[in-house]
């Protein structure tokens, strides 16, 4: 099993200064590299991704750079090499774009420009761009596999603190979005911790980064659906709320940067959406409890990875039934949003 030190010989980029653990991921490893040749990102990456998907990656960026889109750039090893294989996994490294991250959204501004520039990805890698992609994750947005193997570990494994919201969990699949809708290319990962943001004091988006589930896999209101649901749960203090206002700048920044690249029917289908990416992610993460091979666990807030899965579950159970609750409402935003002159 490699390390830091022993991969970053493999690449051109001067003298070593600094090797920064970054912690905001729940798969993959991340460190800054701090050289004499500026900054870089190295990530040693999870099993569940195989090396093909840096060349779906490299595809992508370059599209959106073709575009005028700033982008991170993936960085070749001497031997020209998108990527260094160790075991059963593999590392890779990318330019470093200055700027600033945010774990959660703060305001209304973030979630517009958040909103805006993931609307831009969503027109731009789905105008002239007919790349076949190469790494595809069978699981990532298949609803019934995700549920399938959900119901095989709670088959064998209890826990009464979780079995009491294995009801809501099983409405995913009469909740799944219907199977006719069109395929779009999306970026995989919508969460904030993947947009950097300009350091200025009214921040704008610069670029998305983590391009690992890039692909044209699925229809893209499941992507839209997991970012809606993570910008706007704020937490409170005792609980995580769905934010309307967070919602409502967030889609019509999506709206703007889009430019009506999503459909009439399509619109309807948001806040359901949204439910859906709930109640999908409490199953991943009840498995994880059983299983504990997946996402990272935060160390300094919970005392295990159990734990930590419990709170996540129970958190996106929440926030299904708040969805719930104001889907009317969402719908109304959602009209009036584009229906704005």
């Amino acid at each position: 099993m490699k390390t830091p030190q022993d991969i970053l010989p493999l690449y051109s980029i001067g003298e070593i200064k600094k090797i920064l653990p970054i912690h905001n991921g729940f798969i993959n490893e991340t460190f800054k590299i701090e050289t004499t040749a500026g900054d870089f990102i190295l990530q040693k990456m999870s099993p569940i991704f195989k090396p093909q998907v840096m060349e779906d990656i490299q595809a992508a960026l370059a599209h959106l750079k073709k575009n005028g889109l700033t982008t991170m750039e993936i960085v070749k090893t001497k031997d020209g090499a998108l990527s260094v294989v160790d075991e059963d996994s593999f590392w890779r490294m990318f330019t470093f774009i200055p700027g600033q991250t945010f774990e959660h959204i703060k305001n209304k501004h973030i979630a517009h420009e958040a909103g805006k520039l993931l609307g831009t990805y969503h027109r731009v890698l789905n105008t002239n761009f007919n790349y076949e992609f190469k790494h595809v994750r069978s699981i990532k947005h298949n609803i019934p596999a995700v549920y399938e193997k959900y119901k095989k570990v709670i088959e064998k494994n209890s826990n009464k603190e979780l079995e009491k919201i294995f009801p809501v969990i099983d409405k995913v699949i009469a909740l799944d979005l219907p199977k006719d809708l069109r395929k779009s290319v999306g970026h995989g990962d919508t969460k904030i911790t993947n947009f950097i943001f300009s350091t200025d004091p009214i921040p704008k988006a610069i670029t998305m980064v983590d391009f690992d589930d890039v692909g044209r896999h699925s229809n893209i209101l499941y992507e839209l659906g997991s970012a809606f649901r993570s910008w706007c749960a704020v937490y409170d203090g005792e609980k995580t709320h769905f934010s309307l206002e967070y919602f409502a700048y967030a889609f019509r920044g999506y709206w703007e940067g889009s430019k009506k690249f999503l459909l009439k029917k399509e619109f309807a289908l948001i806040p359901r959406a949204i439910e859906v990416q709930c109640l999908q992610l409490a199953s991943r993460f009840v498995r994880d409890y059983f299983e504990g091979n997946y996402f990272r666990f935060d160390p300094n807030k919970f005392t295990s990875r159990q734990a930590h899965s419990v709170y996540r579950t129970n958190e996106c159970i929440d926030l299904y039934y708040e969805i719930e609750e104001k889907k009317e409402e969402l719908l109304a935003l959602i009209k009036k949003i584009t229906n704005e002159k």
